[in-house]
């Protein structure tokens, strides 16, 4: 228990800080005068300087796949891309960031071969306090999987980060792709207890989970259960 407890609850700071530390990075580049000075005086010169700024922040920075200046209206002003990418951000995600709010979109996963991308964005405000657009970012996982690689001690143990209908968004130890409801029911019911249970690969294993901070993500570290071995015969 308190080994399984540990575990799911360091991957799941981990996974919280690794978010924290992203948003962050991305308030420090929208708030570069680079980004202020040329979304707010926008030619196709400037636009040039801001694309070649973003792809350098963009080589530097390797937990984004791409990084967009999106003006008001939702034009893309500038990307790291050559071709820059769309936005999926859900719901009245501009109205957020209009008020100040970081957005997060929902990880998105093509198959169980490819690395989850989620797209974050955060606002482009000019020095008067006037809202210029958003700074987005569509994220890769890599980072945070080689962090959940390093929690991996034994070839019995896998960890996972999960979202709340049980898709895998990051994984290290196991090539499980998405946890039943039911299983993250009963973890959840368990608090800072263990749960033992069948993987959907079929392994029966002892698990317990921790909640992402500043998502509704979770994390949960399992164990293969050992099997009971018995005797036979003798006198």
């Amino acid at each position: 228990d308190e080994q399984l407890s540990g575990a799911s609850n360091q991957a799941a700071r981990e996974m919280g800080l690794w978010l924290k530390e992203r948003l962050y990075d991305l308030r420090v580049f929208a708030s570069s005068y680079e980004v202020t000075e040329n979304i707010e005086h926008a030619t196709p010169q400037t636009r040039r300087r801001l694309s070649d700024y973003l792809g350098s922040v963009n080589d530097r920075f390797p937990d984004y796949d791409e990084l967009m200046v999106v003006a008001p209206d939702l034009r893309t002003v500038a990307s790291s891309e050559r071709v820059p990418g769309s936005l999926h951000l859900a719901g009245n995600w501009l109205q957020r960031a209009r008020l100040g709010d970081p957005v997060l979109g929902d990880p998105v996963r093509g198959d169980s071969a490819t690395s989850a991308t989620m797209e974050i964005a955060v606002p482009i405000v000019s020095p008067s306090g006037r809202f210029l657009g958003v700074l987005a970012g569509r994220l890769n996982f890599h980072g945070i999987e080689q962090l959940l690689r390093e929690q991996v001690t034994g070839r019995d143990d896998r960890v996972a980060v999960v979202q709340p209908g049980g898709q895998v968004i990051a994984s290290a130890g196991g090539t499980v792709t998405a946890l039943p409801e039911e299983t993250l029911r009963r973890l959840r019911g368990a608090e800072s207890t263990t749960v033992s249970y069948q993987a959907p690969d079929g392994l029966a294993v002892v698990g317990a989970l921790a909640a992402v901070p500043r998502s509704d993500w979770s994390a949960v570290a399992e164990i293969r259960r050992p099997r009971r071995s018995g005797r036979s015969g003798g006198c």
